[in-house]
């Protein structure tokens, strides 16, 4: 996966996966928004959790450092009317 390789090329003196902490993550979300934007950043942290979560579950880790590091605010996304007419119309249909 590609975003675990953006992890890595961040993380690559960390030596162990239990020595990674939310202080880590948090320095990879602020190195990681430099070069994409805020909502591929909150994705990264999507799969990088279940990474975390799988780890933890399996007892490579004692503790999942994702669940306490901050979401980056995304701005929604503006819906045209034509567009909102549409999702309704088939909201409508499928109902």
């Amino acid at each position: 996966m590609e975003i675990i390789g953006f992890f890595q090329r961040y993380a690559k003196d960390v030596v162990y996966l239990d020595a990674i902490e939310a202080e880590t993550m948090d320095r990879y979300v602020k190195w990681r928004v430099k070069q994409v934007k805020p909502s591929t950043v909150n994705g990264d942290l999507v799969v990088l959790n279940g990474m975390f979560k799988l780890a933890a579950e399996k007892g490579l880790i004692s503790v999942n450092p994702i669940p306490k590091v901050k979401r980056l605010p995304v701005k929604p996304k503006k819906v045209s009317s034509s567009t909102n007419s549409k999702g309704l119309f088939y909201l409508t249909i499928a109902v």
